[in-house]
């Protein structure tokens, strides 16, 4: 494709892809005082969050109850509770974390889309990068891309890239690596879906009642009182049942509704990834199959009906670039802290079964939470790209604990940090002192031990 007739945009930094990492990163770069322009392929920003209806954010704190994210991310959430779109950090009654945020998906869209126009970020919204060209020879710098929005064509020019796509689209494009061990190892997706009229208070009876039909970690002196009630567990109801869906438990959390409840439950495989049409048929048909064993079978749901089916199902996994450094799963379990790190995990290693039915979960040792290194947020191979999000430089069971969306916003605000330095000095990301780095996301009130 020739660049002689599209029209130029020139920026410090582009980021593509505007879920929750893209926005953090964009607002960061931003307010910095760097040039940022976004790039979001639909019309919503905050991506998964609401188009998979993700509102139940993990976690802000490690394992042992420690604060480990604060600065944009615990921005965003303050400014949802004094809207009244979210109730702030609650414990986990399910026990997996130490907390869990539930917000509401649609104020959380139209809240980062205000932050990112009241910092300055340009957003493109509807548009789709369609390729990216490096500089002659081995240049091993990416330097323009070809964005199409509205039938118009644009080639984009930013100094530095952020690769927030939710899979390694830039890497893909640009002849960079990628982490290998996605080819043999990939974990399944879910549809979501809300349920309202829920008697919550007789689940909690059942619950107490019946304790080992549940997640050996839940907290249950503290079901009567939470505002969110997580559910994982009617082991033996589920079993019995012989439902379409590869799924051992039922899964659920309150959201800000109080009889209403969000149901992560179904399981795609991922072989149906690259079938979209043929993915959603078969995750609708197990959300029908889920929601009619709860009205006919689960304490609670008797007169509940369907209020909400997210419009995407939520992929956990879509590949990742590789970076100056892979996190790994002994860095995640063994609570490794490193010299360069920018922001912190507290989630436990997560890993959902594509071929069976079960979850096998690794506690983090030491403290409750580990370190990312900045090394993980560099292209190994392309000297002016950052990873953030689900494309995060990690092996398989270490993406399993970090890609979760308060780790993925932390990372993220740390990454376009970073960007805005890398083009104020002039410097390869690679190049940057991360020193430096870590007193700028201090000042700015993120959090760095």
């Amino acid at each position: 494709m020739t660049t002689e007739n599209l029209s130029e945009m020139i920026c410090d930094v582009a980021v593509i892809g505007g879920g929750v990492s893209g926005c953090v990163a964009a607002i960061a770069c931003a307010r910095a005082g760097a040039d940022t322009v976004l790039i979001e392929k639909r019309n919503f920003l905050s991506g998964d969050a609401f188009y998979s209806s993700v509102e139940t954010i993990l976690t802000f704190h490690s394992l042992k109850g420690k604060l480990i994210v604060k600065g944009i991310p615990g921005e965003i959430i303050d400014r949802l509770s004094s809207l009244g779109a979210s109730l702030g950090h609650v414990r986990d009654t399910v026990g997996a974390a130490w907390s869990v945020t539930p917000v509401s998906c649609a104020a959380l869209a139209l809240l980062l889309r205000k932050m990112c126009q009241d910092s300055g970020v340009k957003i493109l919204s509807g548009a789709e990068l369609l390729s990216l060209k490096k500089g002659s020879g081995s240049s091993r710098v990416i330097t323009s891309g070809v964005v199409k929005q509205d039938g118009n064509m644009i080639n984009l020019k930013p100094r530095v890239w952020i690769d927030a796509s939710g899979q390694p689209l830039l890497a893909l494009f640009g002849g960079g690596s990628l982490v290998r061990d996605l080819i043999s190892r990939r974990m399944p997706g879910a549809l979501i879906f809300h349920v309202k009229d829920v008697d919550i208070s007789l689940i909690k009876i059942y619950m107490k009642e019946n304790k080992a039909e549940f997640h050996y970690e839940t907290l249950f002196d503290l079901l009567e009182q939470t505002p969110v009630l997580g559910c994982s567990g009617f082991f033996s109801m589920i079993k019995a049942a012989s439902l379409p869906v590869a799924r051992d438990r039922l899964l659920f959390y309150q959201t800000l509704a109080p009889d209403e409840v969000s149901v992560n439950t179904s399981r795609v495989p991922a072989a149906f990834q690259s079938k979209i049409s043929s993915a959603y048929s078969e995750a609708l048909k197990q959300v029908n199959a889920i929601f009619l064993f709860m009205k006919n079978s689960v304490p609670g749901f008797k007169s509940s009906y369907i209020s909400y089916i997210a419009p995407s199902i939520g992929w956990r996994e879509n590949g990742r670039g590789k970076g100056v450094y892979i996190l790994s799963a002994s860095d995640v379990v063994n609570g490794s802290r490193f010299e360069d790190e920018i922001a912190y995990g507290g989630f436990p290693v997560d890993i959902h079964d594509d071929s069976g039915s079960g979850i096998v979960m690794n506690k983090i040792a030491g403290d409750g939470f580990y370190g990312v290194p900045y090394g993980c947020v560099v292209s190994e191979d392309l000297d002016n790209l950052f990873f953030v999000g689900k494309g995060l430089s990690a092996e398989f069971e270490a993406h399993a604990s970090v890609r979760v969306q308060a780790s993925s916003m932390a990372i993220a605000e740390a990454a376009g940090t970073a960007a805005y330095l890398a083009c104020k000095r002039k410097l390869a990301p690679r190049e940057l002192n991360v020193g430096v780095l870590k007193d700028l996301l201090r000042k700015n009130g993120a959090c760095i031990f």
